[in-house]
């Protein structure tokens, strides 16, 4: 390649990648790398599994007096209904 045509193409290089650091897209993501949302939403989304999965260890842990509960009072409608 000629030397000319080189620096035509280095030239447009240069004037899209100023058009690009100027686009809304470009610098709607670096203001949100920038910014300290994109932490706290993590931190956010950490702790709700957290709690989402102790409700479930408690729901696999109280099943058996739960379901026995359910149980008691099922029975308990029923004698009341049948009276």
């Amino acid at each position: 390649m000629p030397l000319k045509q080189l620096k035509t193409i280095r030239r447009n290089i240069k004037t899209e990648s100023r058009n690009m650091k100027n686009s809304r897209l470009l610098k709607a993501v670096l203001k949100f790398i920038k910014s300290e949302d994109g932490p706290t939403a993590v931190e956010y989304a950490i702790m709700l599994a957290l709690l989402v999965g102790m409700m479930i260890a408690s729901i696999g842990f109280f099943s058996d007096e739960f379901f026995a509960l359910t149980k008691k009072n099922e029975d308990a409608l029923k004698t009341a209904l049948d009276n």
